[in-house]
C-alpha cells in the first residue's frame, strides 16, 4: 500500500522534471540561432504604448474566455454566474503559468466547480470550452488554406494544416451526429462511460443559439490573441503585414498547447521562430515576441493571484465566524 501512495507522487514529480528538461533544451536550442545583441536591442528600443494595448486587449479576452465558459455551462443545464466564471477562469490562468503544461489550469477549473457543477459535468464543460476555442482556430486555418499555399509555398504545411484541420471538424461532425447514447454505450466501456455523456452534450450545441453563442465568443478570443501577439511586434519595431499574424499567431498557439513543456515555454519559442521565418522574419525577432507574449501571459494572470488570495481569505473567515457562533 505504502509503495502504491509513493508511485503516481513520483511519476509526478518524474513528469514535471521532464517538462522542465524539455523547455530549456528547446529554449537552449533556440537560443543557438538568435543573436543577444539583437534581443537586447529590440528590447531597448521598446515602445511601451503598444505592449501596455496588448496587454489590455488579452485581458479582455479572458472576460469574454469566462462569458464563452458560462455559454457552455448554461448549455448543458446548469448556471453559474459571470462573477464567478471570470474568477476562476483568471485563478485557471495563474496555474496554466506554474503547472507542467498550459493545460494546467484546466484541472484547476474542474476542482473549483465540482461542487457546482459535479464532477463529470464540470469535466465535460472544461473539455467543451478548450473545443470551441479549438474550433475557430481549425475554421480559421480552413479558410486560409490558399493563402498558406500562395504566400509560403510549402505544400508539406499546407497538406498536414489541411489534414489537422478536416480531421478536427469531421470529429466533430461525427460526435455530433453519431447515434443516441444507448447505441453508444454499447460500443464503448465502461472506463470510458464519459465519452457517450460527452457526446450528448455536444448535440445540445448543433442549436442556433449555443452556436452562435460558442462562435461569436470564440471568434473575439481568437482576433484578440493576434492581435496582442501583433502589438507586441510592433512595439518591437518590427515591420510585418498584419496577415502574416493573422495566418502564422495561431499555429503558434497551437504548438505551445502540445502537453510536453512547462507552460508552452520553449516549445512557443521554436514554433515563433520556424514559422515566422516563413514571412522572413530573423530568429531573434521571432523569438523576442515570443518570449514577450510569455511574459504578458504571466502579467494578464496575476489578478488570478489576487482572486485566489481573497477566496481563501473569505473561506477563512467564515469558519471563524462559524467557530464564533
Amino acid at each position: 500500500m505504502e509503495k502504491a501512495s509513493i508511485q503516481p507522487a513520483a511519476k509526478k514529480r518524474l513528469l514535471l522534471f521532464l517538462k522542465f528538461i524539455v523547455s530549456a533544451a528547446a529554449i537552449t536550442i533556440v537560443l543557438k540561432h538568435v543573436s543577444v545583441q539583437e534581443v537586447g536591442r529590440l528590447l531597448s528600443g521598446i515602445q511601451i504604448i503598444p505592449l501596455v494595448a496588448a496587454a489590455v486587449i488579452f485581458l479582455a479576452a479572458q472576460v469574454i474566455s469566462a462569458q464563452r465558459f458560462l455559454y457552455v455551462v448554461r448549455t448543458i443545464g446548469r448556471r453559474i454566474t459571470l462573477r464567478k466564471s471570470v474568477r476562476v477562469h483568471f485563478i485557471g490562468l495563474l496555474f496554466n503559468q506554474v503547472l507542467p503544461s498550459s493545460l494546467g489550469g484546466d484541472v484547476v477549473k474542474v476542482f473549483m466547480f465540482r461542487q457546482r457543477l459535479g464532477l463529470g459535468r464540470a469535466i465535460r464543460c472544461t473539455i467543451l470550452d478548450r473545443v470551441f476555442g479549438l474550433m475557430i482556430l481549425m475554421l480559421s486555418v480552413l479558410l486560409f488554406l490558399p493563402l498558406y499555399q500562395s504566400l509560403f509555398n510549402q505544400p508539406v504545411l499546407t497538406f498536414w494544416l489541411a489534414v489537422m484541420a478536416a480531421g478536427f471538424f469531421l470529429i466533430l461532425f461525427g460526435a455530433v451526429f453519431l447515434p443516441g447514447r444507448r447505441s453508444i454505450r454499447r460500443m464503448v466501456p465502461r472506463s470510458l462511460g464519459m465519452i457517450p455523456l460527452l457526446l450528448r452534450d455536444i448535440r445540445r450545441f448543433r442549436f442556433l443559439r449555443p452556436l452562435s453563442e460558442q462562435f461569436w465568443t470564440s471568434l473575439v478570443v481568437h482576433i484578440n490573441g493576434i492581435i496582442a501577439y501583433a502589438l507586441i511586434g510592433e512595439s518591437l519595431g518590427i515591420a510585418l503585414n498584419w496577415w502574416f499574424y493573422v495566418l502564422l499567431v495561431p499555429l503558434v498557439f497551437l504548438v505551445a498547447l502540445l502537453p510536453f513543456s512547462f507552460s508552452g515555454w520553449g516549445l512557443r519559442e521554436i514554433g515563433a521562430v520556424e514559422l515566422f521565418a516563413l514571412a522572413g522574419i530573423p530568429a531573434g525577432q521571432a523569438f523576442t515576441v515570443s518570449v514577450l507574449f510569455g511574459l504578458l501571459l504571466i502579467i494578464v494572470s496575476l489578478p488570478g493571484a489576487v482572486l485566489l488570495f481573497s477566496s481563501r481569505n473569505h473561506r477563512s473567515r467564515e469558519l471563524l465566524q462559524g467557530g464564533a457562533g
